[in-house]
């Protein structure tokens, strides 16, 4: 009789060490990080999470930024403001640990994308530089009065091309004529697009010209500065603006927010060969909106995205298989 008793205890046992055993495998596949991902033809690959908050920190926002101005005589009040405000310009970007640079060049047709050069040499503005707003102040006052046949877009086009940027080029035009850059503005754009490619970078205009509407203008200003506007309505969703010139001197500070928020970059703690998904504040955002630098270590976030302290990004991306 006692037989049958340890026949039905051997089965449950068992039982209980294949449960073990199980729960144990889950647990260490649940635990793994990063997931191993493997297949017969494709090397293996292991794919990691990273947690961001934008903030006021030194190294995460940085600004790039072009000045084109209008060097015609009729230009020179406007100028005369954003010489009074730069200072106020930069403040604001420094203010928010931004890393910005600057270069300026004219509308002049005979300029065709030079830069603007100080006396000692100058031609690039940093956020570093101590002087940054009296060099620009100096740049600003060495334009020389040019022709009317404005061809600004052609122009930014050609310092575009000279320009090393990490995430996004502010372009900044004051104009109060008309552009007449050689080709249409379609053939610009598909231009912007390419180099958008090419560089891995975003471009984002912010035009400021008169109109109809504007309250200083005079005379017709129906057809004035159409052409900048259609630039800047084409790359919309790389958080392009359009201003008043008449209200330069009071709305150009608010550039800076603007361009404060076009651009977030990110350190990897491990180099990666491909950026799976990238979430902020919850949505995913479109592949657009994010690049992968040269050195597999910075992502940068772009766009008309609102990058505002306290936004929270997560990043999902595959690095090489140990």
């Amino acid at each position: 009789m006692r037989m049958p008793r340890l026949i039905l205890v051997l089965p449950l046992i068992g039982i209980f060490l294949v449960s073990c055993t199980g729960a144990e495998r889950m647990r260490s596949l649940a635990d793994s990080e990063p997931i191993a991902k493997s297949s017969s033809t494709i090397p293996s690959s292991t794919s990691k999470r990273e947690e961001f908050t934008v903030s006021n920190v030194p190294g995460i926002r940085s600004a790039e930024i072009l000045f084109v101005v209008d060097n015609s005589i009729s230009m020179l009040d406007e100028i005369d403001a954003v010489k009074t405000r730069i200072e106020e310009f930069f403040g604001f970007l420094t203010g928010q640990s931004v890393n910005f640079s600057l270069r300026i060049t004219t509308t002049d047709p005979n300029f065709s994308g030079q830069f603007i050069t100080t006396n000692s040499g100058v031609s690039l503005v940093k956020s570093t530089d101590a002087e940054a707003a009296n060099t620009v102040k100096e740049m600003l006052g060495l334009i020389k009065q040019g022709s009317s046949n404005e061809m600004g877009i052609k122009n930014a086009k050609a310092a575009a091309e000279k320009m090393d940027v990490l995430s996004v080029l502010s372009i900044i035009v004051f104009s109060d004529e008309q552009d007449v850059s050689p080709e249409p503005v379609s053939a610009y754009v598909n231009d912007f697009n390419t180099l958008q490619t090419e560089k891995n970078i975003k471009y984002a205009f912010f035009p400021f010209i008169k109109t109809a509407q504007s309250s200083c203008s005079l005379g017709s200003y129906e057809s004035y500065g159409t052409r900048y506007l259609e630039l800047a309505n084409a790359f919309a969703q790389n958080g392009s603006r359009t201003y008043d010139l008449c209200q330069v001197e009071s709305t150009f500070p608010e550039v800076a927010f603007q361009i404060s928020r076009l651009s977030a970059c990110f350190t990897l703690a491990t180099s990666a060969t491909k950026i799976l998904n990238v979430t902020l504040n919850g949505n995913a955002l479109a592949s657009s909106m994010h690049s992968l630098k040269p050195d597999k270590l910075t992502l940068c976030l772009s766009g008309d995205l609102d990058l505002g302290d306290g936004s929270h990004v997560v990043v999902d991306y595959e690095i090489p298989a140990q």
